[in-house]
């Protein structure tokens, strides 16, 4: 590892950005209720035709979708890695990784509340048709955790390799859609989900914090090509 970028790991090393608090945000400026429409209602026309659409998908569920599904379950950026490059491994990138952990806790702050305030009901424990793909989360239903937090990281990677931009958004979508087919989350969660990583991802940007960790991300990759 060139000695710069081994400088700056041992730096975030020192002051950690694999901390369990938010760093580059406060979770109170993202203003969830202003940015997201209130859920529909468990008695709601929307919610059953949801419900049917989710009943739909799971009888039309292929392997090859449960197989992805349940990779993504405990989602992390190693998600998009493929997008990067065959044989590219966030884990040999330390800061890059170390950054994105750090993007993780501060997006899940904000989601963790949002979903607190609303309390959805999941599908499943709405109509008992439902059977998940993946085992039963614990929180509740809306906004999607894994729409939003694949819809930051895809806004945060294509500050790294904005290249890939139409791909990294299209698996994003795909991680969301995938909830959907799961039977754990109706198609509205994760519509506000990707609403609310696009808010998130926009605070993040606008963060010095933020953008100084983001350029020694962007030298550790330049230095390790």
């Amino acid at each position: 590892m060139p000695l710069i970028v081994l400088l700056a790991a041992m730096a975030l090393a020192a002051n950690p950005l694999t901390q369990q608090e938010p760093k580059y945000l406060e979770p109170a400026s993202i203003d969830f209720m202003a940015i997201l429409p209130n859920p529909p209602t468990d008695d709601s026309a929307q919610t059953r035709a949801e419900l049917d659409e989710i009943l739909s998908l799971q009888a039309s569920r292929t392997p090859e979708q449960v197989s992805r599904i349940k990779a993504e379950h405990s989602i992390t950026p190693a998600a998009f890695a493929q997008l990067i490059g065959p044989t590219f491994d966030f884990k040999t990138h330390p800061i890059t990784d170390a950054l994105l952990h750090q993007v993780t806790v501060d997006s899940r702050s904000v989601t963790e509340e949002a979903k607190a305030h609303w309390n959805r009901t999941r599908p499943y424990d709405l109509d008992p048709a439902v059977q998940p793909a993946v085992d039963k989360p614990g929180n509740a239903s809306y906004p999607s955790g894994h729409a939003t937090l694949s819809c930051t990281w895809a806004i945060v990677l294509q500050q790294l390799f904005p290249e890939k931009k139409s791909e990294l958004l299209a698996r994003a979508d795909e991680i969301g859609a995938d909830r959907v087919i799961a039977g754990v989350h109706y198609r509205s969660d994760v519509a506000a989900g990707k609403k609310l990583g696009q808010a998130i991802a926009a605070k993040l940007l606008a963060s010095k914090s933020f953008q100084s960790d983001l350029e020694a991300a962007r030298k550790e990759l330049s230095a390790t090509k």
